[in-house]
């Protein structure tokens, strides 16, 4: 199958052309012609989501196996093709039926594929646990970590700590051996933030929320995680972040993406996903509008300048 005659995304930006597959990518890029025509449309590799709890009103920490099916569909048809299912702050004996339930769901054929899991709590910070049960609060805890993956099969993938909770510095040490530790639900210092990175942390749930504020004395978690070159999630929907156009790196592995509240960049499901794609893709995205691209007074290419004009106008 061929589409051609879209903005697809190559190499950090949109060029003209299109996509070949059958089962696999074929093919990519400006010499595909032929086949569905998707003038006006970007096309773009399917999304991973590492931060989403629920969907549909099915929730994956309610241990509902029709529940996960339901969610997997939803994601695919939102054009996530990947996800890790996102776990509250439960009692143990609730996260480890969550944890048997994602364990033995079996992906239906127009479903995303789950990647991992998400342990969003037990082990954060009374004063930052948001929407999190504050009854259900665990301290750090390497060993009950351990029994969840278990259960898990081994799926865990990340985990969010506040580093400052005692025994968490043991916990990431331990932990970061065996999943990415995320920092997040935290009141951390910069120094106790800096000190969980150096520790085995490299990544920062919903940066800005949940946290101190950056303040130029007490840069706090935000500004540590960029010095430490951490991965970090953004909730882009223009309510939690109020910051004008100031932009935000998120600088990863490959990818870096900025924010601006006036565009803003949307996510394709969940206010939660931090906009990663999937490298190991099956299924391709149309969408037709840009998520989002940089101003052209910053570091934008001509072709990224003429995007962002074309949704920009009032500044042409």
């Amino acid at each position: 199958m061929k589409i051609s005659g879209a903005k697809v995304f190559v190499g950090g930006r949109f060029i003209d052309g299109g996509i070949a597959f059958s089962e696999r990518i074929e093919a990519v890029g400006p010499s595909v012609c032929g086949g569905a025509d998707a003038h006006g449309c970007y096309l773009i590799p399917g999304l991973v989501d590492v931060h989403t709890h629920a969907a549909l009103g099915e929730d994956a920490s309610d241990g509902s196996a029709e529940g996960m099916v339901k969610m997997s569909r939803y994601y695919a048809a939102e054009g996530v093709t990947s996800w890790c299912p996102t776990t509250m702050t439960l009692k143990e004996p609730e996260l480890t039926r969550a944890m048997h339930t994602i364990r033995d769901f079996v992906r239906p054929g127009d479903g995303a594929k789950v990647a991992g899991i998400h342990l969003e709590g037990p082990f954060l910070n009374l004063k930052k646990c948001g929407a999190q049960n504050p009854d259900n609060l665990h301290a750090p805890d390497a060993a009950m970590f351990a029994r969840l993956n278990e259960a898990s099969g081994g799926l865990v993938r990340l985990v969010t700590v506040a580093p400052e909770e005692p025994d968490a510095m043991a916990f990431i040490r331990a932990v970061s051996k065996v999943c990415t530790v995320s920092i997040g639900h935290t009141t951390a210092s910069y120094d106790v933030a800096s000190e969980a990175y150096a520790a085995g942390a490299s990544h920062a749930t919903h940066l800005f929320n949940a946290m101190p504020p950056l303040a130029h004395r007490e840069p706090g978690v935000i500004a540590a995680a960029m010095d430490a070159g951490a991965t970090v999630e953004l909730i882009p929907d223009g309510s939690p972040l109020r910051y004008g156009e100031i932009g935000v790196f998120l600088v990863g592995n490959t990818y870096y993406i900025k924010q601006y509240e006036k565009d803003g960049l949307h996510s394709l499901n969940s206010a939660y996903s931090p906009m990663l794609f999937d490298a190991d893709f099956t299924s391709v995205y149309l969408i037709g509008r840009v998520l989002g691209v940089v101003p052209p007074e910053d570091i934008a290419t001509p072709e990224e300048e003429q995007l962002y004009l074309k949704y920009h106008p009032e500044e042409d």
